[in-house]
């Protein structure tokens, strides 16, 4: 059976349970009728990380067409005479709203192209930022980093600032001729 303790503070608690403290009934062993447990109940905190939206294929999602939030049908690899498109998602999935701002930086091979601020978040609630251009691309692998509330901490005190970095690559080929 569940006994309620109503809310508890931040800190350290003690909860102990004594049966037949007063040793009504006979046993073999009256030293057994404690049982003890110590918790540490936390603040809340918020915390920032990456997510796909339903629907999505990715928390970073690379197309050849706006408006959607799946990668292209007949791709990855992408070729050099398509128009690239990126969606990005981020998710507050801690335990308390982000009232203040907090960056967002999206970085094709190492260089940044673009920056988001995000005004506040509440807890539970996605970001999404569709439909970066990123033009047409070079031949090779390609990196798209996302890096969350930088510099790392940042703005936002989080539960856990080691999860604010997100690697997507894909490739981008010649175009297939056609004969």
């Amino acid at each position: 059976q569940d006994i309620g303790v109503g809310p508890l503070t931040v800190g350290n608690h003690a909860f102990r349970m004594l049966i037949d403290q007063t040793n009504v009934i006979v046993e073999a062993n009256e030293s057994d009728n404690i049982f003890s447990r110590q918790i540490a109940v936390s603040p809340p905190t918020p915390n920032l990380t990456f997510t796909p939206p339903p629907n999505w294929s990715g928390p970073i999602v690379v197309s050849t067409l706006q408006n959607t939030n799946t990668d292209s049908i007949n791709t990855p690899p992408y070729s050099t005479t398509d128009i690239l498109y990126v969606d990005f998602a981020i998710i507050n999935n801690g335990t308390a709203d982000i009232t203040v701002p907090f960056d967002v930086r999206l970085e094709l091979d190492s260089v940044v192209i673009k920056t988001v601020t995000v005004p506040s978040l509440t807890m539970g609630t996605i970001y999404q930022n569709p439909d970066t251009n990123l033009g047409s691309l070079s031949r090779g692998t390609h990196a798209l980093r996302m890096l969350i509330d930088l510099p790392n901490p940042g703005a936002v005190a989080e539960f856990d600032p080691n999860d604010n970095l997100y690697i997507r690559t894909f490739q981008v080929l010649y175009p297939i001729p056609t004969i």
